[in-house]
């Protein structure tokens, strides 16, 4: 029996590494599908953070508005003694608590706020009890409110629970802005390799192809 010849053989290892190149090219495609997957992924989470963040930010601002809200009803009812601005009070300090209650839950999630979290929380337990003792309705009532408004020292536990949330507002907003670029980056580069493999897939696939099925000189396709 003769020895194959030597266009045989090529046509023969031409074929195989045809298959070869067509069986890798699947395997990329499957990869370039996984890694736009993990793109989409990081994108989610980088949406979910940004969503967290906003709400951090929200319940920031709604301390700060309650606290203003306390003084103007203590100043509101100083002056007028309409009973009215009692019910006010109960209300606007059921809001203080929930928006301190849902802001310290979500500072659980995120460490580096968890001590001027705690800051915050005492310095506005102690604006909000000075403020509503003044709504007791003894008789020097309008002194003591007109005192708590002028006097630096009673005034501090304000200044310093607004110092404690400008530090919480700002050093979240440093901290969306880098999980952002972080997360742009990472998908952009997630997204670029994605591409890159699916275009070296297209590549591959194409050479086995023609490897495999594409007629060779004789005119015929190659036989299995």
């Amino acid at each position: 029996m003769s020895p194959p010849s030597i266009g045989n053989l090529i046509r023969w290892h031409s074929r195989e590494f045809g298959i070869s190149a067509m069986f890798a090219a699947v395997v990329l495609f499957v990869a370039s599908i996984i890694v736009l997957g993990r793109n989409v992924e990081q994108l989610r989470e980088s949406f979910q953070l940004s969503t967290r963040t906003q709400e951090v930010l929200r319940q920031i601002d709604q301390v700060h508005m309650k606290m203003i809200g306390t003084e103007m009803i203590v100043r509101g009812y100083g002056l007028t003694g309409d009973a009215s601005f009692q019910r006010y009070a109960k209300e606007n300090r059921m809001r203080m608590v929930a928006a301190m209650t849902t802001l310290g839950e979500l500072v659980r999630q995120e460490p580096a706020l968890d001590k001027d979290y705690h800051i915050l929380e005492g310095w506005v337990a102690q604006h909000q009890q000075l403020y509503i003792d003044l709504m007791d309705g003894g008789p020097d009532q309008r002194a003591r409110i007109v005192d708590a408004t002028v006097n630096p020292q009673k005034r501090e536990a304000r200044a310093e629970a607004m110092r404690a949330l400008d530090r919480m507002d700002g050093l979240e907003q440093k901290l969306l802005a880098e999980r952002r670029a972080r997360a742009e980056a990472q998908a952009a580069k997630s997204f670029v390799m994605a591409i890159a493999i699916a275009v070296f897939a297209f590549v591959t696939g194409t050479i086995g192809f023609g490897l495999t099925f594409m007629p060779h000189k004789s005119g015929l396709a190659p036989r299995w």
